[in-house]
């Protein structure tokens, strides 16, 4: 429906610390894999370290990735290298 309504993007939301509507990484998933380009979905992630990040972005395979908090530089650092 948003992108018959004219978005350009749709943002995918999962596990937050807080807040309503999140969906599984399974729906992501699915979602993503039907989402045509050139319109973009976005991950929203609360994940915190390269690791657990670098295994969302590969179980839900988004096009842009949203940290929704801060991560340690160590793992920033960490993450550049995994992707």
């Amino acid at each position: 429906m948003a992108i018959d309504a004219g978005a350009d993007a749709l943002g995918l939301v999962t596990s937050m610390p807080s807040g309503p509507g999140p969906i599984s990484h399974i729906k992501i998933r699915e979602i993503a894999d039907h989402v045509p380009p050139p319109i973009s979905t976005f991950l929203l992630t609360a994940e915190q370290t390269a690791e657990a990040i670098s295994k969302h972005i590969e179980s839900t395979r988004p096009t842009t990735v949203q940290l929704v908090s801060q991560i340690d530089e160590a793992e920033a650092a960490k993450l550049a290298t995994l992707q």
